[in-house]
């Protein structure tokens, strides 16, 4: 693949833990899944180095796997104005161009700070996940190992001590769940009832909460969410006042 905004080749790279992104050695820029901006948006990111060089940003980006027309974010995910984010609408995978990742992180933990010194956790938890995740599994043999090691660490044993759950569909297909845990979690799994396949979700630990934003739910649904061994369920219906 080539970079979008100066045409070197984008090398593997680990912006965090269990991701497979990709990075331009010569202009910086990241090519990644939402879900991994989402973890850097939380801390979650590993030590790399800025990138010193300096590119001029072509008028329109086109994706390096199919060559659609990149975009800006949509209603809905939000990020610093200054940062140049854009998503391919077809494969949904983003580019951060050059220093704008770790921009992107230092301003998220600017923002978390300002608000739990004001304890405001409830304002920190509404815009947590920049980015309305949409999980995309890569086909053949590398995309089931992948899954597999994502899998693994939602994984949480049967005393894990699940307490004070809770799941509230917000509305345009989105949802928030919260809960305790004796046990450190990473994510949970969540799918529509009778659905096969498993779909995860990265949370975040605000004070003892674990928090987590679904996205991309059906309207009068039924989901299943589980956490370990235990499952629990929400219907995606808005609460209508009396």
């Amino acid at each position: 693949m080539k970079c979008p905004d100066c045409g070197q080749v984008l090398n593997q790279v680990e912006v965090e833990e269990l991701d497979k992104s990709f990075r331009c050695d010569n202009c910086g820029g990241f090519w990644m899944q939402g879900w991994v901006i989402n973890r850097v948006s939380t801390g979650q990111m590993k030590t790399l180095e800025k990138n010193s060089n300096s590119v001029t940003t072509p008028a329109v980006r086109k994706c390096p796997v199919d060559g659609t027309e990149m975009s800006k974010p949509r209603e809905g995910e939000s990020f610093p104005a200054q940062l140049g984010l854009v998503k391919c609408p077809q494969c949904n995978m983003w580019w951060v161009p050059g220093n704008d990742l770790f921009e992107l992180a230092q301003a998220y933990k600017a923002k978390k700070d300002y608000q739990m010194f004001w304890n405001k956790p409830a304002e920190w938890t509404a815009w947590a996940m920049p980015v309305v995740t949409v999980l995309l599994l890569t086909l053949g043999v590398a995309g089931g190992v992948y899954m597999v090691r994502y899998r693994q660490q939602a994984i949480i044993t049967a005393d894990s001590g699940i307490i004070s759950f809770a799941a509230v569909y917000t509305g345009q297909g989105q949802a928030t769940v919260s809960f305790k845990s004796q046990q450190e979690v990473k994510f949970i799994e969540y799918r529509q009832e009778n659905a096969v396949e498993w779909l995860p979700a990265p949370v975040i630990l605000t004070g003892k909460l674990y928090i987590t934003r679904l996205s991309g739910l059906t309207e009068g649904g039924s989901y299943e969410i589980r956490i370990g061994d235990k499952i629990f369920r929400l219907l995606t219906v808005v609460a209508q006042p009396n």
